[in-house]
């Protein structure tokens, strides 16, 4: 296999590639801040596209034998349609890249998809306010009826998970 070589366009794009030589133009990073500039990029696109309380859809793609493993893709329908977003989740850490389509997820006993949605979800929004109405979360810390905006600490309800 090869060495993952890390390499900024002169638009400032960052490629993460394996032969580095078809892009002589480009200037090489260090795996460090490779990996860093990738996961800003992929942040903010996700902000970008991604707000409190919208949905992420996740697509079972494959289940070992044993149950232990899954690959998983999580989509998110935008303006332009619905939209797959499995590497921009793995350049956050979310799940693990695959050669295949979805990220790679071990582990059973639970919902994997909400794992992952709600992983994606606390790395987007450590923290955010909502007014009750709007709520994506059932849990109003301020034992609020009258809706008024709150803040929640976990992050990781801030999106909704549905199963495709």
């Amino acid at each position: 296999m090869a060495k993952t070589t890390y390499v900024e366009l002169e638009s400032g794009t960052v490629l993460e590639t394996e032969t580095p030589n078809i892009w002589p133009e480009g200037k090489r990073l260090s795996a460090r801040e490779g990996r860093a500039r990738l996961e800003t990029e992929a942040r903010e696109y996700l902000l970008s596209i991604i707000k409190p309380g919208d949905t992420i859809y996740t697509i079972l793609r494959h289940r070992s034998a044993s149950g232990i493993f899954r690959r998983i893709s999580l989509m998110v329908q935008t303006e332009r349609g619905p939209q797959i977003i499995d590497g921009y989740a793995a350049h956050l850490g979310i799940g693990r890249r695959t050669d295949k389509e979805g990220l790679g997820v071990p582990g059973c006993g639970m919902d994997m998809g909400f794992h992952l949605v709600y992983a994606l979800s606390s790395k987007l929004f450590p923290v955010f306010n909502c007014v009750g109405e709007r709520c994506p979360s059932n849990d109003h810390n301020n034992g609020d009826r009258d809706h008024k905006p709150h803040k929640h600490s976990d992050g990781g309800y801030a999106l909704k998970h549905s199963w495709i």
